[in-house]
């Protein structure tokens, strides 16, 4: 590269002296001393400075062309920072949707699951009333039996058993009281928390067509109440003031005997509150018992198929939606077993009632129906 940059030049010089003196003797003829002078120095001149010009105009072409070739490789690398950049870019907003989709997905899930979560928990509010609903014919007839023993005692002028029976049938139609009133609230809270959960949520529905009409065995009762309290006879009236320091108070009375003469009213206001709202008759005790068993093994069959189908579904679902399905199906198996008892319960409920029915001398209690 040097000595070819070197003859360039001393060529360049070459003409530049010649266009010199062309120009300083334009009719050819030069001093002889000016001769003598070129002949003698222009070798050396070359020689000397030459070499120097050529390395100075070499070494500014090749810094030129380093800083070309610089200047380029610093565009490629710009260039090539710039595409990387780009590419990290798309590969970020290509993760950023990624991590996007993997959360919506996520919250999907979790919300399917919360929303299963709720559905489930309305499922259950509803069966619990529904189990509730079962329990009142049973317990109706607990205090009708209880009340026939309290009839047969008064007859054999026992008082102390007569106002033992007269108790536990009072405690049985404080039951029923509670018992109903939780059916009510259990109706409230579906009703507040059901609606946004349309149309998956369950209905909220009794699981029965017959309620039993408890007015009439409070009245028995307070019939018998009064009787006693009249009786002079086995000192029925001795035996109650004994025993009403120590008997269990209903709640919502001050005292046995405001529960025996007023605990109807209450039972009545607490199934007219419930009568406004959901569909049922009022009937006999023997008619509810029998409604209430022929309904619990219908619902067995459909609990054992919601169990089936929760089970099947677990089988295909996520692990978090699998859980929740596996939940349902073992609450489904084990409300069905409930239904059994209950059916079971209240089948055996009326055979005693019809069993244990025994006619009771006319102006004693109340012995029908």
């Amino acid at each position: 590269m040097l000595p070819l940059t070197g003859a360039i030049w001393y060529l360049l010089l070459y003409k530049l002296t010649f266009w010199a003196l062309v120009t300083k003797y334009p009719n050819g003829v030069m001093p002889p001393e000016v001769k003598r002078t070129i002949d003698g120095w222009a070798p050396a001149w070359v020689c000397l400075i030459t070499p120097g010009i050529a390395f100075l105009i070499s070494w500014g072409i090749t810094a030129t062309v380093v800083n070309i070739a610089a200047a380029a490789e610093r565009q490629r690398i710009a260039a090539q920072q710039q595409r990387d950049r780009e590419a990290a870019g798309r590969q970020a907003a290509i993760d950023e949707a990624e991590r996007r989709r993997k959360q919506a997905e996520a919250d999907a899930v979790r919300f399917a699951a919360g929303r299963a979560r709720a559905l489930a928990q309305i499922a259950e509010l509803v069966s619990t009333a529904q189990n509730a609903v079962a329990r009142l014919p049973i317990i109706l007839a607990r205090a009708e039996l209880a009340l026939d023993r309290a009839e047969q005692e008064f007859a054999d002028n026992v008082p102390s058993s007569f106002w033992e029976a007269m108790e536990t049938s009072v405690q049985h139609l404080g039951e029923f009281d509670s018992t109903t009133r939780s059916i009510d609230a259990a109706r409230s809270r579906h009703a507040s928390l059901a609606p946004p959960l349309k149309p998956d949520a369950v209905d909220f529905r009794l699981g029965v067509s017959l309620l039993p009409d408890a007015a009439h065995t409070a009245s028995r009762m307070n019939n018998l109440y009064r009787q006693a309290q009249r009786k002079t006879e086995g000192n029925f009236a001795i035996i109650y003031e004994q025993r009403r320091n120590t008997a269990t108070l209903i709640q919502g009375f001050k005292s046995l005997g405001e529960a025996f003469t007023h605990l109807g009213d209450r039972l009545e206001a607490a199934l007219g509150s419930l009568g406004d709202q959901l569909d049922f008759r009022l009937t006999d005790i023997e008619s509810a018992l029998r409604d209430s068993a022929e309904s619990m093994h219908e619902q067995q069959s459909a609990l054992l198929q919601v169990s089936e189908d929760a089970r099947r579904e677990a089988a295909t679902a996520n692990a978090e939606q699998a859980q929740i399905a596996l939940a349902a199906a073992s609450h489904a198996e084990q409300d069905a077993r409930s239904k059994r008892q209950f059916e079971a319960d209240a089948r055996g409920m009326l055979d005693n009632i019809q069993r244990r029915r025994k006619p009771i001398p006319p102006g004693i209690g109340d012995n029908t129906y």
